[in-house]
């Protein structure tokens, strides 16, 4: 999905004065030294976020689809150095190998998987957000998702490798190609709005609910002081009438001096409550929250705010580096007659696809706190090492 093979097979059939010759034919030092930037970064970046989440004791769904997807970025930024070498090729005049064709033509599976694994990260935290006691993703679920998307990769890059070395019509595989990489995108496009729109409005609700149920654990359920129980007593009342009362029955037993019969006039009198009083008492027990549990709900609920902001960024700057490609191909296949130098630029500029498989390192460390503290240990046993 990623390479502009298709593209640039297609560019020499349009009319003359689109192009003089096929964009992208030529060396391209921008492209080149933006290959190479983000082989750099992209790189040991998400290496840094695999030591960070391979080192957790306990991993979620969450966990295993970030993983993948840094698996994934891995793989697509260590495969650039098929790109650089083809544009110094290319700069030098050179003719490409067909190897390096190949090698580039299969490396899109890389980009599709991670386009598949981007939109499953989006229902992972639309099922964790606004499904959190019904889940359908578990870890063991989410890995058979993650095999899934590189098989369906796999699949999809198929088409383009077979036209490779066969005689058939190029027009009727690129068509295919691209219907495949068009539906691809599309269903990942409305998976990721829909989810996160979905996650959005399920944080909103909670935290409108939140705002109005945060009397504090210790306000709203503790009574009033001097509530008036059983028959118009308060509890202070009651409790001094019932001390009284045992004692001078005490007394009396005991000047007749019967200890069976104080035995059984306390057991009556013990009998002698106050239903309401325990009830209530029964009542307040069970909504009296344990100590520390609402900070731990209103920490667990910060988090997953930070989560899902975090793997939104992600996505958002995932639609905008496609932006480039997808207007590239769709000026490509329409046909208008448009300036080359515009088309050029407009190619060059498609280089920023590959740039979302390296600042994902960047967008978690900016906006999650948490990550930023795991790198810093993590770099910081390394230095040791």
């Amino acid at each position: 999905m990623g390479d502009l093979s298709v593209a640039n097979s297609t560019v020499p059939h349009q009319d003359p004065p689109l192009t003089e010759e096929p964009v992208g034919s030529s060396g391209d030092v921008f492209r080149l030294t933006a290959n190479l930037i983000v082989f750099l970064l992209g790189v040991p970046g998400n290496c840094l976020i695999l030591r960070v989440y391979w080192v957790k004791t306990v991993k979620t769904s969450t966990h295993v689809l970030i993983m993948a997807l840094a698996w994934a970025d891995l793989a697509v930024c260590s495969m650039r150095w098929t790109e650089i070498s083809m544009e110094a090729l290319l700069i030098a005049r050179d003719q490409i190998p067909d190897v390096l064709n190949i090698i580039n033509e299969f490396s899109t599976i890389n980009v599709a998987t991670s386009v598949l694994i981007t939109s499953l990260i989006a229902v992972d935290r639309y099922d964790c957000v606004c499904r959190p006691h019904s889940r359908v993703f578990t870890k063991k679920r989410a890995k058979l998702a993650v095999i899934f998307a590189f098989f369906l990769s796999f699949i999809i890059t198929v088409p383009s490798c077979i036209a490779m070395f066969t005689d058939l019509s190029n027009a009727v595989v690129e068509l295919i190609v691209l219907a495949f990489r068009v539906v691809i995108f599309a269903t990942a496009l409305a998976m990721i709005a829909v989810c996160y729109v979905k996650v959005y409005l399920a944080i909103r609700k909670q935290g409108k609910v939140g705002v109005l149920s945060t009397g504090g654990p210790g306000d709203g359920d503790r009574p009033e002081r001097g509530r008036r129980l059983c028959g118009g007593e308060s509890a202070v009342d009651r409790s001094v009438t019932v001390f009284s009362v045992t004692a001078n029955l005490s007394d009396a037993a005991q000047k007749r001096g019967s200890k069976e019969e104080a035995m059984g006039v306390w057991s009556s009198h013990r009998e002698i409550h106050c239903p309401s009083l325990d009830g209530e008492k029964r009542n307040h027990s069970r909504q009296q929250p344990q100590r520390g549990e609402h900070p731990r709900k209103v920490k667990a609920a910060s988090l997953q705010r930070k989560t899902t902001k975090m793997l939104l960024i992600t996505s958002v700057v995932f639609l905008l580096t496609w932006l480039p490609f997808w207007t590239f191909m769709a000026l490509l296949y329409e046909g208008m007659p448009i300036s080359s130098t515009f088309m050029s630029l407009l190619y060059k500029s498609t280089i920023t696809l590959y740039i979302n498989n390296a600042v994902n390192p960047l967008i978690y460390g900016l906006a999650n706190r948490r990550f930023r503290k795991d790198c810093r240990e993590v770099l910081q046993k390394i230095r040791l090492l």
